[in-house]
């Protein structure tokens, strides 16, 4: 072990031990030299931001392609998940292609939530469901079963199918053979 390893591991020791003494020194320093550090700060920046500009840039249009794929790599991959924890198929229909999926808030008001956590739709809204490890409230919905509880307030696969009920007429038309595929008649009963 080098002296300098062996300095850093009795440094960490130290900060480990007096952590919250050298918070506090660290707050009282601020406090009191506020102005001073701000003033820095901002000449600072002020130097540095055309140059870091210029080479953000320079770097940016040479790199662009790769910069796009890694980030719509990293969104498809983050609704992966978020899907994945939630279920990985839709709720209602148990559909499981994930292009079709959502994720849908149970309690309904999704776009009012956003709007009061400051995300938008889409990879924002995910990325902010991971920060928060994934809270319950939230359901996987097709975006048919979605846009139809949405639209209507129900997904269609929610209510039972409708029990259909022949009626006298289409079986003496079926006895007689008026009609060869099994003709249903307009009497439905829920």
């Amino acid at each position: 072990m080098t002296i300098n390893s062996k300095k850093r591991a009795s440094d960490a020791a130290y900060r480990a031990r007096n952590s919250e003494r050298i918070r506090e020194r660290m707050h009282a320093y601020y406090a009191e030299h506020r102005g001073r550090i701000l003033s820095y700060q901002s000449r600072y920046y002020a130097q540095r931001s055309p140059a870091k500009k210029a080479y953000q840039q320079a770097y940016r249009a040479g790199k662009r392609e790769d910069i796009r794929a890694k980030a719509h790599l990293y969104a498809r991959r983050l609704r992966k998940d978020a899907l994945d924890i939630y279920g990985g198929k839709c709720a209602c229909c148990d559909e499981y292609e994930y292009e079709f999926l959502a994720i849908d808030h149970v309690e309904g008001g999704g776009n009012r939530h956003r709007k009061s956590i400051g995300v938008g739709a889409g990879t924002q809204f995910y990325r902010w469901l991971k920060k928060n490890n994934f809270p319950p409230g939230y359901r996987v919905l097709c975006h048919n079963c979605n846009s139809a509880l949405g639209y209507y307030g129900k997904c269609p696969h929610e209510t039972q199918m409708p029990t259909v009920v022949v009626s006298e007429t289409a079986r003496s038309i079926n006895r007689g053979g008026g009609v060869e595929s099994g003709y249903i008649g307009d009497e439905v009963m829920p």
